[in-house]
């Protein structure tokens, strides 16, 4: 029993400290652009599951070099102004990972959770928060 009890202590510990950073943070140059919201998933019981189909919203959010971002709302600019970007570990897995933090109340800040093959995934840093995912378009 003693040896079944160490074995799995070990094993814990062994996962949890061999966890890497492999993650790139995300700067201004890999930002830069054009994303289109592709889904967004989460909330209490991960109960939300919406899609552009099923909401009837197609979204655009642009971010340029000068650190300015544009959000469009079926084609109609709903919100625009400046963003900074900082680091913070990540609540989820506690990973450093860039936040992209809005000047406007009403957009707040992004968690950007990974950025791979064009594809963004970010949060709003909750434990019960929404995850949404965004394809770069140019």
């Amino acid at each position: 029993m003693k040896r079944i009890c160490l074995i799995i202590v070990l094993s814990v510990l062994l996962f949890s400290c061999s966890k890497e950073n492999n993650l790139k943070a995300i700067g201004t140059a890999e930002l830069k652009g054009s994303w289109k919201w592709i889904s967004t998933d989460g909330g209490i019981g991960n109960n939300i599951h919406e899609t552009p189909a099923s909401t009837g919203q197609n979204i655009l959010l642009t971010f340029t070099s000068e650190s300015n971002y544009n959000i469009y709302t079926n084609n109609v600019l709903t919100a625009t102004g400046t963003y900074t970007l900082s680091a913070r570990n990540c609540i989820h897995d506690h990973i450093q990972k860039t936040v992209v933090d809005f000047n406007s109340p009403n957009v707040g800040e992004l968690m950007m959770e990974s950025l791979v093959n064009g594809m963004l995934t970010v949060s709003d840093e909750a434990y019960d928060g929404l995850t949404g995912v965004y394809t770069k378009v140019d």
